[in-house]
């Protein structure tokens, strides 16, 4: 008998991310070529963190300590959170697996823009779950079409911000208006990688929110401006109900 996955799962589409240089100037025959596809921090780290992992390397032989410790209490005082409320992955595209795993059952529904993030969607699938995809308009989040595709099958809506490939913000106000509109029990993930490039203004400041509206999710990362995507270090700030979650389905 042909062993057989679930077909939602055998109907996944891989995630391709870009090329890794080396592998692409083997295939070519080039050198010295510059690559573009994965939105990776050129200048690299910071000497700092290049001397924290050499530090770190003498205890390869020890399994981690699970929940980061020294790590969640440098972000809970960066980020003024409590440390209850962040959850470390490896990878922001980790904590986005762990929130598609304890919150989406067969049949739920989760709405995303398109084209955004396309992990939020092999996530959905892997659950079982149906994603709602929202067409960008001028090249931003529609946030009134989103609002307007909210069923009672919804579950999580992800939301990129600035968006991702198209870069555009979220404003405090029209952030403001949607999650108004957005019923009770509906998680709302602010995808926030790349954060720390985004300089107008009319920015939407996603944090204080955490303390008003316990369905919000804000997620970061240190793969793009702290030049670390190689060691795979990103987070989740939340509400401590769903913290606790999340570590319950965590590997």
């Amino acid at each position: 008998m042909k062993i057989q996955a679930p077909i939602h799962i055998s109907g996944i589409k891989p995630y391709l991310p870009g090329k890794p240089m080396e592998e692409l100037e083997r295939e070519l025959g080039i050198k010295d070529s510059i690559k573009l596809a994965s939105n990776e921090n050129p200048l690299g780290p910071s000497p700092k963190a290049m001397e924290a992992v050499q530090k770190e390397l003498a205890k390869a032989n020890r399994y981690p300590e699970g929940g980061g410790y020294y790590l969640t209490q440098k972000l809970s005082q960066k980020l003024h959170i409590s440390p209850e409320s962040i959850v470390l992955g490896n990878g922001s595209d980790d904590v986005i697996g762990m929130l598609t795993k304890a919150f989406l059952s067969p049949g739920d529904e989760a709405i995303m823009p398109s084209p955004s993030f396309l992990l939020y969607e092999i996530m959905v699938q892997v659950a079982g779950a149906i994603s709602v995809l929202v067409p960008l308009s001028s090249f931003s989040i529609d946030l009134t079409a989103m609002a307007a595709r909210v069923t009672p099958k919804t579950r999580m809506i992800f939301l990129t911000h600035p968006n991702n490939p198209t870069g555009s913000i979220l404003t405090e106000e029209d952030f403001r208006s949607f999650v108004r509109k957005i019923p009770e029990g509906i998680i709302v993930v602010l995808d926030e990688a790349y954060i720390e490039f985004v300089r107008d203004p009319s920015s939407l400041d996603s944090l204080p929110y955490l303390t008003r509206d316990h369905r919000i999710v804000v997620l970061r990362t240190f793969s793009k401006a702290y030049g670390l995507a190689g060691l795979r270090v990103g987070y989740g700030v939340m509400d401590p109900y769903i913290t606790n979650l999340l570590h319950r389905v965590r590997q």
